[in-house]
């Protein structure tokens, strides 16, 4: 049975999952979160180059500068992600999401930015902590089917399942570490394979 209906428990998702994954193919992969030092409470160049592997994003000057060289944006960024736990997982911690909370308001933080919209926000969050920030966009909103106000919410509840989590760890490729790519990422990277409508993800699921 597949649990949430996401149809995840088709057999060739974990072929696609893989694809992603596969440092010979053309996706962002590891590549994503491990590009760069990756410090856990700052924003710096690398991740402004990790989140343009995925996708047509890109941080633009103005966000870019305001991230590096705003020291009161800077310490805001750092004391919030200082409040969001590292080795923690989306299931485990619903109240850094609340509103109000350190999740919260580290997403207003960034949406304020110059051309930053949920997307790209999603994405510098999830490269801080992948397992307790889900990434956002055109392809995740279809697959799973609510809004940018309640995403975080859905994974946090459809991860909650024991069974659902493990469901999801069958799509893991024996390559991929958890302690790199947790759960919260891997059911991302699932649900992106399985509706985006990249060149590139067609042609695998082909």
């Amino acid at each position: 049975m597949d649990l949430g209906g996401l149809g995840i428990n088709n057999p060739k998702v974990s072929e696609w999952v893989a694809a992603f994954y596969d440092p010979t193919m053309e996706f962002a992969g590891e590549l994503f979160q491990t590009a760069g030092e990756n410090p856990a409470n700052s924003f710096d160049e690398a991740d402004f180059f990790a989140v343009g592997l995925l996708g047509d994003v890109r941080i633009f000057p103005l966000a870019a500068r305001s991230l590096l060289g705003d020291a009161r944006l800077r310490e805001d960024v750092s004391r919030n992600l200082e409040e969001v736990p590292v080795d923690k997982n989306i299931w485990e911690c619903p109240g850094v999401l609340a509103r109000e909370c350190a999740g919260w308001e580290l997403w207003d933080l960034l949406r304020n930015l110059d051309g930053v919209g949920p997307t790209t926000a999603s994405k510098l969050l999830a490269r801080k902590r992948p397992a307790i920030f889900p990434i956002y966009d055109s392809r995740v909103h279809e697959g799973i089917g609510v809004t940018v106000n309640n995403f975080w919410d859905f994974f946090a509840y459809y991860l909650k399942d024991p069974m659902r989590r493990e469901q999801v760890e069958e799509l893991r490729p024996d390559s991929v570490m958890q302690r790199v790519i947790p759960t919260l990422r891997l059911l991302d990277s699932a649900i992106w394979m399985k509706n985006s409508q990249s060149a590139l993800a067609k042609a695998v699921r082909a």
